[in-house]
């Protein structure tokens, strides 16, 4: 089984109080295991702060971000960046729609290491301009996914934020599932887990204002 921020079926609360996710993988485990063949279920990593899902499965993966920094947040993970330039590069011709490297660096700069972030801002980058993408248009970008994520901050997750970008770890509570799940906060998992607010989420003015300097 692998577990992402994404949601793969239509997520409902029942009457009784669990959720769609929770009857489908935990209620009917036995039914989703019975074809003899191998099968990769992806599961919303939410529901790994309401049930224990090893109960049910054998093998339970995280998918994490690619860490594109250290645990700091300020040492830069050259590993983590140089695969992100391959994702993007067995996509695109690098050198001819990027004014030069460092404009890409900005872009997985501002994706947190989320590949569904990094090519959403290489696309906005690139509806911008009608040439190669400067500076400029990877700025227009990272300001347009910063809006996407400042709509999904609730009053009520700031002080949530704010602890989990202090002590870069992340607590197994709902609150805190409903923050992956939405990639509000990423999650990594290199030799050990920790977690972060997504850079569009930190640079969000409501956001920045309850932040205490790092």
């Amino acid at each position: 089984m692998i577990v992402d921020g994404l949601e793969k079926m239509h997520y409902k609360l029942l009457p009784e109080g669990q959720s769609s996710h929770s009857v489908l993988f935990v209620e009917h485990a036995e039914q989703l295991k019975a074809p003899h063949c191998h099968i990769i279920y992806a599961v919303p990593i939410s529901l790994l702060f309401n049930v224990n899902l090893g109960d049910s499965f054998a093998e339970t993966d995280v998918i994490p971000m690619v860490k594109i920094n250290e645990q700091d947040g300020i040492t830069p993970c050259q590993d983590g960046r140089e695969a992100l330039q391959e994702v993007v590069r067995r996509r695109v011709q690098i050198e001819s729609i990027f004014s030069s490297l460092t404009v890409l660096t900005q872009l997985i700069e501002a994706s947190g290491g989320s590949v569904r972030d990094l090519l959403r801002l290489v696309r906005y980058a690139c509806n911008e301009s009608e040439t190669v993408i400067d500076p400029q248009h990877a700025e227009s970008a990272i300001l347009r996914l910063i809006r996407e994520y400042d709509r999904l901050v609730k009053d009520e997750d700031l002080a949530l934020l704010a602890k989990i970008h202090a002590t870069r770890q992340i607590s197994g509570d709902e609150a805190s599932g409903r923050l992956l799940q939405h990639r509000l906060v990423l999650e990594y998992v290199n030799d050990k887990r920790w977690a972060d607010l997504h850079p569009a989420v930190r640079l969000s003015p409501r956001v920045q204002k309850i932040l205490q300097p790092s």
